[in-house]
């Protein structure tokens, strides 16, 4: 048989002679105190051997089975996995190893079909943190639901650690104009999501931008006076330019200060882990406007390191949450679970607040119930151990150019990160200060119906994405887990891809007043880029919350406007 394909790729694996019929496999049997997530991997496993095998004979107890057991392996999260023709073992050194040693296991009986081949794995992971940044700022804020599938395919995929980059897309109690209108997280979506994350064996980290990527809070009318430019920002149009690129907090005034720890005190609280994201990059105007004084005499990386160590105080002061650390469980007795029929969801929380791990359809577990909050008002410590290195003083695997700082003093042996650079400033890419002003835009919906339909304006394009999709079509058939919108996106994104190529032609021709070439059709160009959003626009509010798509729509037919007035000889709209 060809060579089994693992992602991530195993540390080692040794074939042997002989072979396990899957009409063997007549028991599962899991550690005590497994938790919901194992419990349903396990299921999962359970139900793809029914898909492969007939009933079985009748085996003596001792044969048969797929023993897992919490015992003494090499590493924190690590495990072996034995096949033989007797049966299976899984010892995993806790029980991240003992779900890690599972998601293997169904990796191989999706590719080997009833008979597994003999062999031993012996696995761990690279590093002890394998993290996973999802920008949730920039437009789409993910639903309950698309949160939760992402935490199982993280976890079929491995991952501990997950972090939402949030500027403005939390509803934050006392500052609904920094928020409104993006359809923000609220504080139950966050507690669901940590329990779900603490039973996929994922340590769920908060991450607030806190100095710059200020942009919807200092375009407030009662906040913009804590931009460093002093600058009337809510006279001025939405901006994406100066969303990504201007508007940094004065730090040196009291109120700016005032603001960001009361944010991080109330964002804080919702989380299990350890460790406070503060982000602080790409200060772009840091020592440019009101402390261009206090920049030339003291330096601008004085101006920054001054107000990250206020930050970092707040968030040592806000302490942690204990968790149960990397100790395997107390109690390892194991129980039985038969392979021949659905095995039964664990009675410490409701099967669908479980999920299917690597599924992409989850219902929210119910909300965090007051008992299991500890007298701070945080959610209590989660049953499942915490990956190993979430004590680490900073989190520097995820994202370059942010600052992470602990809230809690690394375990003793644990390196602590370097100090933040006090002689180099942030980078400032010269550029205006003044932002720029769009052109309003139509807002209306387009007629056109949301499926996906060949490029009239690139035929060529237009081959290359149909043999796009069968090649797509054979990856997501064999995908795991399934994804049926997965095929969908990439297909919709290759369209984008192709349109995009031939706008820039159009454009490029525009500003230098060249004639268009024949084989540029101005008008369908403008017609598909309204079927292009139509499509973005149904695949967007499938897997996200409405929040800014406002903005996306208008930018897309604004386009297409213009490509009309083009085609009809009409002057270009600066």
């Amino acid at each position: 048989m060809p060579a089994l394909q693992f992602l991530p790729p195993l540390k080692s694996i040794r074939y042997a002679r002989g072979a396990f019929p899957l009409s063997h496999a007549k028991r599962l049997v899991l550690p005590e105190n497994s938790g919901p997530a194992t419990d349903a991997l396990a299921q999962r496993i359970v139900d793809e051997i029914g898909t492969h095998t007939a009933a079985p004979a009748f085996l003596t107890p001792a044969e048969g089975a797929i023993e897992c057991s919490i015992g003494a392996v090499a590493s924190p999260q690590s495990y072996t996995l034995t096949i033989s023709p007797k049966g299976i073992a899984l010892v995993g050194a806790d029980a991240a190893g003992v779900f890690y040693g599972l998601q293997t296991l169904l990796q191989i009986v999706r590719q080997c079909g009833d008979e597994l081949p003999a062999l031993k794995i012996t696995d761990a992971p690279d590093y002890p943190v394998r993290g996973f940044y999802h920008d949730i700022s920039r437009g789409r804020v993910p639903t309950r639901a698309t949160l939760f599938a992402l935490v199982e395919k993280m976890a079929a995929a491995k991952l501990n650690q997950l972090q939402l980059y949030v500027e403005h897309t939390f509803a934050f109690r006392n500052h609904p104009d920094i928020w409104a209108g993006s359809d923000p997280l609220t504080a139950d979506d966050i507690l669901a999501l940590d329990e779900h994350c603490a039973r996929h064996h994922i340590e769920l980290v908060p991450s607030l931008s806190t100095f710059g990527h200020f942009y919807t809070a200092l375009v407030a009318p009662r906040k913009q006076h804590l931009n460093e430019y002093d600058l009337d920002g809510s006279a001025l149009p939405f901006s994406w330019w100066d969303r990504m690129g201007h508007y940094t907090l004065d730090c040196r005034h009291a109120d700016s200060f005032a603001l960001v720890a009361e944010m991080i005190r109330e964002l804080r609280p919702l989380f299990r882990s350890k460790h406070f994201n503060l982000c602080c990059d790409e200060t772009f105007d840091l020592g440019k406007g009101r402390n261009a004084a206090f920049a030339q005499k003291h330096g601008v990386g004085r101006l920054y390191v001054d107000f990250l160590k206020k930050l970092c105080g707040v968030v040592r002061a806000e302490g942690a949450v204990r968790s149960t650390g990397t100790t395997p469980p107390t109690s390892t007795t194991p129980r039985a679970r038969s392979s021949r029929r659905p095995a039964a969801r664990s009675t410490s929380a409701p099967a669908a607040a479980a999920g299917t791990a690597g599924s992409t359809t989850s219902t929210p577990p119910p909300p965090t119930s007051s008992a299991s909050r500890n007298a701070a008002g945080r959610p209590a410590p989660p049953a499942s151990s915490t990956p190993t290195g979430a004590t680490a003083a900073t989190s520097t695997s995820l994202a370059t150019a942010t600052t992470a700082c602990s809230s809690a003093p690394p375990r003793r042996g644990t390196p602590r990160p370097p100090p933040p650079p006090l002689s180099t400033p942030p980078s400032t890419p010269s550029r205006s200060v003044t932002p720029r002003r769009p052109t309003p835009s139509s807002c209306a919906r387009s007629a056109a119906p949301p499926s996906f339909r060949g490029s009239s304006s690139c035929s060529g394009s237009t081959q290359n994405i149909e043999k796009l999709r069968a090649q797509l079509a054979k990856v997501a058939a064999a995908a795991q887990p399934q994804d049926p919108l997965a095929l969908r996106e990439a297909l919709v994104g290759a369209r984008g891809q192709a349109l995009m190529q031939a706008l820039g032609g159009l454009l490029v021709c525009f500003a230098k007043k060249r004639k268009v070439p024949r084989g540029l059709d101005v008008a369908a160009i403008a017609n598909d880029l309204r079927r292009f959003e139509a499509d973005v626009s149904e695949l967007w509010h499938a897997r996200n919350r409405p929040s800014e798509y406002f903005r996306v729509r208008a930018a897309l037919l604004e386009l297409a406007r213009r490509l009309d007035r083009a085609a009809l000889g009409l002057p270009w709209l600066q």
